[in-house]
């Protein structure tokens, strides 16, 4: 091992321990309070709105699927007016495929 790598390794070694101590030296940052609530009932609120607005979302589409599914296999239109019922609700659905008395065609809401 040659002089210069030697050199770099002890300047790169300083340079480390260095700015850990200088790091390790910093104060404590302040807890800041959630006004009105405090910070554990805010978080478990938004929480709870995340479980209900992600199960809602992912739910609701396959409860739409199943119960299509059922009118398909059982020729009940009751099972198809739940999930027409259901599916107007969901964004991003404004035109379903539907099959009737054997013909497919769309159906815009």
């Amino acid at each position: 091992m040659g002089r210069v790598p030697k050199i770099a390794l002890v300047a790169a070694a300083l340079l480390f321990v260095g700015t850990a101590v200088a790091y390790a030296q910093l104060p404590e940052p302040k807890a800041h309070e959630f006004p009105y609530a405090g910070n554990r009932a805010v978080v478990w609120v938004v929480a709870q709105l995340h479980i209900l607005f992600a199960a809602f979302i992912l739910g609701a589409p396959i409860f739409v699927v199943v119960s299509e599914i059922l009118g398909w296999r059982n020729q009940d239109s009751r099972y198809e007016r739940l999930a027409n019922s259901i599916s107007t609700g969901i964004p991003g659905t404004p035109c379903r495929a539907r099959r009737r008395s054997g013909t497919s065609r769309l159906e815009c809401s």
